[in-house]
């Protein structure tokens, strides 16, 4: 697998966290809970559920030997409370499904690609510590091409499970689909959290609303990654505050507003980072009545080979109280 699969909560690359600390030796983040209306408020029982349409957007001139598309692409977050231990946790799934379309000569290929994840972790007070998840992946990834159309993708089909000790340490399990067999890989780890927050990939973007740019414009996570047996380091940066004439639906009442939000980036905080990640981030302008639960309102996330962006627009949100 690509290092850089550690952003795949998306098709084919992605993928969901951040921010808050003093600057000093512990640089940890701490979390605010803007999913809800008022983040003063530990609530027990809260839904939320968010729906995306997901564009791609074209490099100007793709240098391949084949053309790519992406079609009928929507992604969808579904945040929920339950009971662990006789504690309240959050369970949080993701859904990734879009039709992507290669073009070799005279010869083309659709598939459907389909990404899904499930990750249960703490609240806001414990820094979302992660407890266990869950992902699987059904994809055709692009390559640098060849003399067949064969050659233009890779196809994965696998799933990764990840389960958490209180103190950090686990053991990851990747069941790969090859040859209609299951191949299983087995590993334990520990991650470092002397200094900075740990966090699965899975939750990245939802712990991006947890956070207060006020209190720090940039932070970096440890974040577990399978497939170099690893953590690794993220790296986050707020810019400043913009503002947009956006619309959609919330709580199924369609709205058209100027929202004020904060470009985020999100790259590998190491020597090969790769691509950016730029997540819009919703304003929180009460904390005792935040309209807009600082939600992601659109992420761009870079195709491999520079060969375009998959853009996710917010369409509708039902948010918790």
């Amino acid at each position: 697998m690509n290092r850089k699969s550690i952003f795949s909560c998306l098709a084919l690359l992605l993928t969901t966290s951040f921010l808050a600390s003093c600057v000093s030796t512990n640089q940890k983040v701490v979390f605010s809970s803007n999913w809800q209306a008022d983040n003063t408020v530990q609530q027990n029982t809260l839904t939320e559920s968010l729906e995306y349409e997901v564009t791609f957007e074209k490099a100007t001139s793709m240098q391949k030997d084949y053309t790519l598309d992406y079609q009928n692409g929507k992604y969808t977050t579904t945040l929920t409370t339950e009971q662990l231990d006789g504690r309240t946790i959050y369970s949080y799934e993701t859904k990734l499904t879009i039709d992507v379309v290669y073009t070799f000569g005279q010869e083309s290929a659709t598939f459907n690609d389909v990404v899904s994840s499930l990750v249960k972790f703490e609240k806001a007070d414990k820094a979302l510590r992660p407890i266990s998840s869950h992902k699987e992946v059904f994809s055709h990834s692009p390559e640098n091409g060849g003399t067949a159309l064969k050659d233009c993708y890779r196809f994965m089909n696998y799933t990764v499970d990840i389960t958490y000790n209180e103190d950090y340490s686990g053991e990851t399990v990747i069941t790969a689909k090859e040859n209609e067999e299951n191949v299983e890989s087995k590993y334990s780890f520990e991650m470092d959290t002397k200094k900075f927050t740990c966090l699965d990939n899975e939750q990245l973007l939802f712990a991006l609303r947890g956070m207060n740019p006020t209190l720090s414009t940039s932070a970096k996570f440890n974040v577990y990654s399978p497939f170099v047996q690893a953590s690794q380091s993220v790296k986050t940066t707020f810019e400043a505050e913009k503002a947009i004439d956006f619309s959609f639906t919330k709580n199924g009442v369609a709205v058209k507003d100027t929202i004020q939000y904060y470009p985020v980036s999100i790259v590998l905080n190491e020597k090969n980072s790769g691509s950016t990640q730029t997540a819009w981030i919703a304003k929180n302008t009460n904390i005792q009545s935040n309209t807009y639960r600082n939600v992601v309102l659109k992420l761009e996330t870079p195709i491999y080979y520079s060969l375009g962006s998959l853009v996710y627009t917010l369409k509708s949100a039902n948010f918790a109280n």
